[in-house]
């Protein structure tokens, strides 16, 4: 309900401002212009710029108001310091000297120097202040250019997805040590996983309760701080397209087994890691030649084909075996074929 008001309140005032936009133009075409044809073409141009002003205004996120926040500061500084230096470089003895000499020559270039020197030192000013962020919000608290997520987030930030809370293997990762600093899960994606575990479909609502079992594991881990992304977003689009849009913003790493969303990742140059590719480094290296055991438990795709599987969920086709199913058997490597989906062994019998 908050989300409605504010935006019913910005409404209110983009209204109030192009109204009173246009009686400011009104009052100047009466005040101006004689003719009919001047004044509506007052209002008009009043009109325009009004609403320039407020499409603008839309599309400005609050990523960009702190920095356009700090340039007019910077300005403001650069203006005060060149007004100071240029009021001092005019009492130097030489300038005095020049323009008790020369005064008309004075006249003619004292403009110039002042407009050049005020240029110059603004933009350096300015230039300095935007290097120097870092230290410059000490002299301004409210106005900083990083953006946190909270004053607590330590660390690397990691963005996680639906299907990365589904899966459940994060907890697996930050339990073990191998990720460690601030998970940040968005509101939309816990309002999505939410929608799941309500869902009529059966499958559905079982996925959907063991993401929201996983979070919940995730927030009583001592070794990361999980924290829910409240801000409403000023970007639109998809699932996905939020999801790398805030990792940019933030600086985080998404963390997903969706190969489409890595993908896009990749795309808009934002960091990722998927699960699936993780675990598949992670499996045993097997050569052809060596030798395995396993256990037969079903006939494979061709005729003859007998189909195992290791406890990393590896795949075995073992060749010329589908009378042997049910058995232990060994097995020697054939070939090996890896897939975004895992990898599938080939292999013989021994």
């Amino acid at each position: 309900m908050k989300i409605h008001k504010e935006n019913f309140t910005l409404i209110l005032l983009r209204i109030l401002f192009i109204l009173f936009s246009l009686l400011i133009s009104y009052s100047f075409g009466n005040a101006v212009f004689l003719s009919q044809t001047g004044k509506i073409l007052a209002l008009l141009v009043g009109l325009l710029i009004s609403l320039v002003l407020v499409m603008l205004e839309i599309f400005f996120t609050k990523d960009i108001i702190p920095f356009i926040s700090i340039i007019i500061i910077g300005i403001m500084f650069g203006f005060l310091v060149s007004y100071l230096f240029v009021k001092l470089f005019l009492l130097l003895p030489v300038i005095e000297d020049f323009r008790n000499s020369s005064p008309q020559e004075y006249e003619k270039y004292e403009f110039w120097i002042k407009l050049v020197l005020s240029f110059v030192i603004t933009y350096l000013v300015l230039i300095i202040v935007l290097k120097a962020q870092g230290e410059f919000k000490f002299l301004i608290p409210f106005i900083e250019l990083k953006k946190e997520v909270t004053p607590q987030s330590k660390g690397e930030l990691y963005v996680l997805d639906t299907s990365i809370l589904i899966d459940g293997r994060i907890y697996d990762l930050v339990e073990n040590n191998l990720l460690r600093g601030t998970v940040i899960v968005p509101r939309f994606i816990l309002e999505e996983t939410q929608f799941l575990a309500d869902s009529e479909d059966k499958l559905k609502r079982a996925k959907g309760k063991r993401g929201l079992e996983i979070l919940t594991k995730l927030q009583n881990s001592r070794n990361i701080s999980l924290e829910i992304y409240e801000s409403q977003l000023p970007f639109t689009g998809s699932v996905d397209q939020k999801l790398i849009r805030l990792a940019k913003t933030l600086g985080a790493i998404i963390v997903s087994n969706d190969m489409n969303l890595c993908k896009l990742a990749q795309i808009e140059g934002v960091k990722y890691i998927n699960i699936n590719i993780v675990a598949n480094v992670l499996k045993p290296v097997f050569l052809p030649g060596e030798e395995i055991s396993i256990k037969l438990i079903k006939h494979g795709e061709n005729p003859g084909q007998a189909v195992g599987f290791l406890d990393d969920g590896s795949m075995i086709v073992v060749e010329n075996a589908a009378s042997l199913i049910g058995k232990i058997v060994n097995v020697t490597v054939s070939s090996i074929i890896t897939t975004t989906a895992g990898r599938i062994i080939f292999a013989h019998l021994k």
